[in-house]
């Protein structure tokens, strides 16, 4: 060990152990001759012994990613964002990381953060760096809620990715700081009119009637029974996508026919949604029910029992007829050879072309998830009562309230919440 300005050289090695002033921490400095630089990297302990273990340790580990072709000194923003998406892709395929998050991070990153920080150094990505970058999203009127957060979380993975690789020395990862005046609620994708949704409802047998295959046909018919049992109940696509034929089950309206069921929870969140659809339980009303299973809360997965609108039983009746997978375990939605179809977004924008429908309204894209958002504001607007709302679409009061009601006319908000919307 040799001695040096503020710290020691292990000697027969590149490697130096410093503490500079102000400093907590020991610092090792590791030199590469070839490249003429050297890396620091914080040891993370105030004790000197710990300190040349964990810098020995540094070394190894370098020299190792070295050899295996990884580079110890990325050029700059670009090539290490680049070399994360590679990573995360390789990560999607073991079912680490959601396809969808994927694609909406890699968006945010080719569009916005690589043209932005380019040919900076990792390194110099700092507080002051996400300032600068948090007034790009401000002057670019990227500040909903659900905007800022994809960046934040995109510009984390990345700086997180290369602190893993020893590419970002510093001890803490800055987040970006969006001025809280600048930050809108979030508004929901394009909804759709009252005249549009009854277009969109009776035009399915002229669209089914036209295609030519076989194939094209069944896959239409799949689409319509979607289309409908959004419109009827407001689930989310996601909710969709699992859904069996054993997830469906018919109830009536009136307590006293329920039998087993009076007196469950299920029954009681039932009960109350049947009243947001319109039934009563002065009647013998049948209705239809499913089960709709959320993304699994505390490790624990997450179901709930929801009616449909009346009108939805003939159309369940006929896609019974149509579908190819009935047994109870076949996904409801299932395509011709048993799994779930992706294209059903590129259906539903066929779907609208044909009925003369804009895809694109106010600057929003109609997709259909529209659908869900057309459902709960057409249910407040009739003064539905947001407490049943919310048990029928999975959603908060304060996540219904933030994100639909701006849309509401004063007096309604009032009658609906009590309270005066904020200003």
């Amino acid at each position: 060990m040799k001695k040096i300005a503020q710290g020691y050289k292990i000697t027969g090695t590149n490697i130096s152990i410093r503490k500079r002033p102000g400093i907590k921490y020991w610092q090792a400095s590791i030199y590469y001759p070839e490249n003429k630089k050297s890396k620091v990297i914080s040891s993370g302990t105030e004790d000197f012994d710990e300190a040349v273990l964990y810098a020995i340790e540094k070394n190894a580990e370098l020299n190792y990613m070295k050899k295996s072709g990884v580079e110890v000194f990325p050029a700059n923003f670009e090539k290490v964002a680049n070399s994360w998406i590679q990573h995360a892709e390789e990560r999607s395929k073991q079912a680490h990381l959601s396809v969808h998050m994927l694609k909406m991070l890699k968006s945010v990153v080719n569009v916005h953060l690589i043209p932005f920080f380019r040919n900076q150094s990792i390194t110099s990505i700092n507080s002051d760096a996400l300032q600068r970058y948090a007034e790009y999203m401000v002057e670019h009127k990227l500040t909903s809620r659900v905007t800022f957060s994809n960046h934040d979380i995109a510009i984390s993975k990345i700086l997180k990715y290369a602190k893993d690789n020893n590419w970002y020395n510093r001890q803490s990862i800055p987040r970006i700081e969006v001025p809280k005046y600048a930050v809108r609620e979030t508004e929901p994708r394009g909804m759709f009119s009252d005249r549009e949704v009854e277009l969109i409802k009776q035009g399915f047998d002229s669209f089914i009637a036209e295609q030519k295959s076989d194939a094209d046909k069944y896959n239409m018919n799949l689409l319509k029974a979607m289309v409908l049992l959004m419109l009827s109940t407001g689930c989310r696509t996601n909710d969709i996508k699992l859904l069996r034929w054993g997830d469906f089950r018919f109830g009536f309206a009136n307590p006293d026919m329920r039998g087993e069921k009076v007196g469950n929870d299920i029954t009681k969140a039932v009960s109350f949604s049947l009243r947001l659809l319109g039934f009563s339980s002065d009647k013998d009303e049948a209705y239809l029910e499913l089960c709709l299973r959320g993304k699994p809360s505390k490790g624990k997965p997450t179901e709930r029992w929801v009616p449909c609108e009346l009108a939805y039983i003939e159309h369940f009746i006929h896609w019974r007829q149509i579908s190819r997978h009935i047994n109870e375990s076949d996904l409801f939605f299932a395509g011709l050879n048993g799994e779930f179809n992706q294209n059903y977004s590129y259906w539903f924008s066929k779907y609208l072309k044909h009925l003369g429908i804009p895809k694109v309204q106010n600057n929003l894209i109609r997709t259909p998830y529209s659908l869900r958002h057309t459902f709960i504001t057409k249910k407040l607007i009739e003064g539905a009562n947001v407490f049943d709302l919310a048990l029928q679409c999975g959603n908060s009061v304060k996540q219904i309230q933030k994100t639909y009601c701006h849309l509401l006319p004063e007096d309604l908000y009032v009658k609906i919440f009590k309270v005066p919307p904020q200003k």
